[in-house]
């Protein structure tokens, strides 16, 4: 392990057991408590696996044919995601909380990391993990014999507009954006198992019959059309849009998530080398791919528009205010934080991060321009919690993260200050 891994590692350890203790000090019942301890059991494996070049144990060989092949492990990564689920549960107060599939998908990221590194260390803490596995599973299934199914996913539009019409409006165009996506990814893999010969005929045909089955059968006598055209066209804020992640959040939120179908899409062309579209997009895209993306797949760009995104999208899932700072997490610390340091730091850097390539100049205009903007919203008095101590040390060690990590910072920069960020809901 070198010393930027090391930097790495401990920064994330640090913004993780904020988190952590945080949670402790809000867990009001034994099921968040079990589910705590299952969280923490699994980031202690995670750690035990960053740093297992420090003890002389193998570490997780890197994939051959890696698209990154700079960066280091990251297990560390892995842990944002279910982190931020356990957050979300502790922030919705309903009674379908702690959803089984969260456990699953946390348990089989646990034991994986335990089959390629079977170390003693990583042994013990996979027993620990089960045994609160064991309770979460019992009371989980009292639980679950206790809610009405009926209210199992209460309607979440509703954070954003009070009137009826045009909450069940909105439902509706996150619904065709959620059915695009699953369409553009079915269809994607579907085109990839027959790619002998993928003509543009072939191309189009796939899509557009994974796609439209899936709005027909997903809709159900809804037109998809009628109903994108009623929408953008029944709001007058959308022909002057301003601010949209204020004024009209669902508007954003759709187009985040059709705009990701259509990252989708032309990179598919562009992989599959798609006539007409595919020699074109080629040439293009050669002016925007960075210089890590070593593999045949072009993902910055869609990388780059998931750390955007996801902040946005989770919150919806939480049903969290978009007045809250948490919501701006993608755009504070991508658009903002990311984008000054590189173009300070390529200009005037001089001194550089050990082991790193980024420079301290670029760090510190970026900490500069966060808390301008952070102040800039406080000032308007339109989001809250922009102005608070967890916020500031939230932009403070994303920051440094940004400076010494290796991995894909337009994705887990975002997703590491959304995690920290939540803390002021709590």
């Amino acid at each position: 392990m070198d010393l930027q891994q090391m930097m790495e590692t401990s920064v994330v350890t640090g913004g993780m057991g904020t988190v952590l203790f945080y949670l402790y000090n809000k867990a009001d019942t034994e099921t968040e408590l079990a589910v705590l301890g299952y969280l923490s059991c699994s980031f202690l494996i995670i750690l035990l696996h960053q740093t297992a070049p420090l003890f002389h144990v193998s570490p997780v060989k890197k994939t051959e044919g890696i698209y990154r092949s700079v960066n280091s492990q990251g297990i560390w990564s892995s842990f944002l995601i279910p982190a931020i689920c356990v957050l979300g549960n502790f922030i919705t107060k309903t009674d379908d909380k702690i959803d089984s599939s969260l456990l699953f998908v946390l348990l089989t990221l646990t034991l994986t990391l335990v089959h390629y590194n079977p170390s003693n260390a990583s042994q013990i803490a996979g027993a620990l993990l089960l045994l609160w596995l064991k309770e979460i599973f019992k009371q989980q299934g009292e639980c679950t014999q206790a809610i009405d199914q009926t209210k199992l996913w209460p309607c979440k539009a509703g954070i954003f507009q009070e009137e009826q019409e045009e909450s069940v409006l909105e439902n509706a165009m996150i619904k065709i954006a959620m059915l695009a996506i699953l369409g553009v990814l079915l269809a994607s893999v579907l085109l990839h198992l027959i790619r002998e010969y993928t003509s543009k005929l072939k191309f189009y045909i796939v899509y557009t019959l994974v796609i439209g089955i899936g709005l027909i059968f997903g809709l159900r006598r809804q037109n998809p059309v009628v109903i994108l055209l009623e929408y953008f066209s029944g709001n007058l804020i959308r022909d002057s849009f301003f601010k949209g992640l204020l004024l009209d959040p669902t508007f954003l939120i759709t187009a985040s998530l059709l705009a990701f179908c259509v990252m989708f899409v032309i990179e598919t062309l562009r992989y599959m080398d798609v006539q007409p579209f595919g020699k074109l997009i080629e040439e293009k895209y050669k002016l925007f791919i960075d210089k890590q993306d070593e593999g045949p797949l072009a993902l910055t760009p869609i990388y780059l528009i998931l750390g955007l995104s996801l902040p946005l999208w989770l919150s919806f899932i939480f049903r969290i205010q978009v007045s809250d700072i948490s919501v701006y997490a993608g755009v504070i610390s991508v658009g903002i934080g990311d984008g000054v340091a590189s173009v300070i730091g390529s200009k005037i850097g001089r001194v550089k991060w050990p082991g790193s390539s980024k420079t301290i100049e670029g760090s510190l205009a970026s900490l500069a321009s966060q808390i301008v903007t952070l102040y800039c919203l406080h000032w308007t008095d339109k989001e809250e919690s922009s102005w608070t101590f967890i916020t500031l040390v939230a932009v403070t060690i994303t920051t440094i993260l940004e400076a010494v990590t290796t991995q894909i910072d337009n994705l887990v920069l975002p997703l590491f200050s959304y995690t920290i960020l939540l803390l002021n809901i709590l």
